[in-house]
């Protein structure tokens, strides 16, 4: 399989899609419109909620009772191929595509996983939290208008976005508290060490200033993963997860 992670140092290409590669995978985990649209990007395909009757049609995977869409499977998948795509990465072969299909599937269940958790917990989201992040998204989509369109085109209510915005701040609070990403950090040397490590390795990377946060940001998403995958083992160990496709 192609390197679907992106996680090989090389050259400035290779930097741009390790950092494309992080934003997919913390899109789909912290909640995809959430996430992703507070950065300024364009997920529409990827909220989480939906009122059609369509995402009701099919279930691909069921945790303590919780469906998971078709629907919102077939969103994740499109937009994580389209990513993938951008990388350089051959999605149509069989086996990468298999990878991205599984991919995609358990970071859903894993999301769900999370979210109950923080549903559990004594987190509080207001109201106010939650038009704080609204504003945010109409700031970096270009304003009502746009926001409307893109809702009709994904045939989404403003009850779906403000409900999508609640369970990405749910997430983000627990992984944060809860967990403790919050609290990593990455050292200047650990920055050096690794663009060191792509240099030794012969590759053609651009100035250490003009990667330097680039990487950081690199290296801080993979100590938080860690950290991540860690809780989700112990949250899987205690869940009924149920694979149905």
């Amino acid at each position: 399989m192609n390197d679907v992670s992106g996680s090989n140092p090389g050259g400035k290409n290779n930097f741009l899609a390790i950092f494309i590669g992080i934003i997919v995978v913390a899109a789909l985990l912290f909640g995809g419109y959430y996430y992703y649209t507070s950065r300024g990007g364009d997920l529409f395909g990827s909220f989480s909620g939906g009122s059609g009757e369509e995402e009701q049609s099919e279930v691909v995977a069921r945790v303590d009772g919780v469906d998971i869409s078709r629907a919102e499977y077939d969103r994740n998948l499109e937009q994580l191929v389209n990513m993938y795509t951008v990388q350089g990465t051959d999605t149509t072969d069989e086996n990468t595509a298999s990878q991205i299909r599984e991919q995609v599937l358990n970071t859903l269940i894993n999301r769900q996983l999370v979210l109950a958790a923080a549903q559990k917990s004594d987190i509080n989201i207001t109201e106010a939290d939650i038009d704080a992040e609204y504003q945010n998204v109409l700031e970096n989509v270009g304003g009502e208008e746009a926001l409307a369109t893109a809702m009709a085109d994904t045939g989404l209510s403003n009850a779906d976005l403000r409900l999508d915005l609640k369970n990405g701040l749910l997430i983000q609070r627990y992984l944060e508290t809860r967990v403790g990403i919050n609290t990593i950090e990455v050292t200047d040397a650990e920055v050096q060490q690794y663009y060191d490590a792509a240099k030794a390795q012969g590759a053609e990377v651009p100035d250490f200033e003009d990667v330097s946060t680039l990487i950081k940001e690199q290296l801080l998403a993979e100590k938080q993963q860690q950290v991540i995958n860690t809780a989700l083992e112990g949250l899987r160990t205690e869940a009924n997860i149920e694979v149905l496709i």
